[in-house]
């Protein structure tokens, strides 16, 4: 379960605390930035220009942290972001950590270090109710056991809003590895569908294909919904991992109005006996600006 939950912190897709509350979907979702990364179809679809901060603590003290920025607003036929992740974890040995040797009764440090740095370009079409996005990551890593090494990939998106209260979404992801150390990430494919109905929650359902993975079901999937109130914002899901079959409930609230925002989410595995431990928190600072910036007179 440890392993699955240091998969949750993965930096190379860092949602932000209203998608980790919604079960980490997103591939259906217009107006986050973890499309850079996630599904880059999706950053033409609305004209936007968004900054988020966001800083995540897991089991072990592992700890994930980013900033990322999209502009949608500056130009009619391109959209673009940029985003930096890191993170650092101390997760049990597994064959690929273990040294050639150890001293008798020694422990042996095994704290594993990433640096993301990604950008994702999207190009809208139809009046922003199709878009096409490419995407690359660049990651840099030092682990206690493989020492230092880099990661370079890729990624594409298509993202469709056919009408104002459906989204639609597909991505491919990881399919140039590039890399030192043996530190490829898995190829993915992945679809979503999100539903706004006026006056109702937001729902977003995501399933992931994962073709590497030798498992019988190999999918993550991912529910979610919220609901506005005001000012606040109420979030809930469920997200399954096929690498483990390890199922999660997710949870959040938001505060904010269209500006900033402030909100906060968390990850609880459903697997044998609760422990407030193994729980993953996030809180998420977001500065908007959903309407076009006026032009000094």
């Amino acid at each position: 379960m440890l392993g699955w939950l240091a998969a949750a912190q993965a930096a190379d897709t860092f949602d932000s605390s209203a998608l980790l509350a919604m079960g980490r979907v997103g591939v259906a979702t217009r107006n986050e930035n973890v499309a850079i990364t996630l599904n880059p179809g999706m950053l033409g679809l609305l004209e936007r220009y968004d900054v988020q901060g966001q800083y995540r603590y897991g089991p072990d003290g592992s700890q994930l942290w980013g900033v990322s920025a999209v502009d949608a607003q500056t130009s009619d036929k391109l959209a673009g972001g940029l985003s930096y992740c890191g993170d650092v974890s101390n997760p049990a040995l597994a064959d690929a950590d273990l040294p050639g040797w150890v001293v008798p009764d020694t422990e042996v440090p095994n704290r594993k270090r990433f640096h993301d740095f990604s950008l994702g370009v999207g190009r809208p079409f139809a009046d922003r109710r199709l878009s096409i996005g490419v995407g690359a990551n660049f990651g840099y890593f030092l682990h206690d056991q493989q020492g230092p090494g880099w990661i370079l990939d890729g990624y594409a998106g298509l993202g469709a809003h056919p009408i104002d209260a459906l989204t639609l979404g597909l991505s491919a992801r990881n399919f140039l590895p590039l890399s030192s150390g043996g530190q490829d990430r898995p190829p993915a494919l992945a679809a979503g569908a999100r539903v706004d109905p006026k006056g109702l929650p937001s729902v977003e359902f995501d399933a992931t294909f994962l073709p590497t993975l030798d498992v019988a079901l190999p999918l993550d999937l991912a529910a979610g919904a919220e609901v506005f109130a005001g000012v606040l914002a109420v979030r809930g899901g469920w997200r399954r991992e096929a690498a483990t079959s390890v199922n999660a409930a997710t949870i959040g609230l938001g505060i904010g109005n269209q500006g900033a925002s402030l909100e906060y989410a968390a990850l609880v595995p459903l697997a044998g006996k609760f422990d407030l431990g193994t729980t993953v928190h996030q809180i998420g600072l977001r500065f908007d600006t959903p309407d076009p910036i006026p032009e000094p007179d």
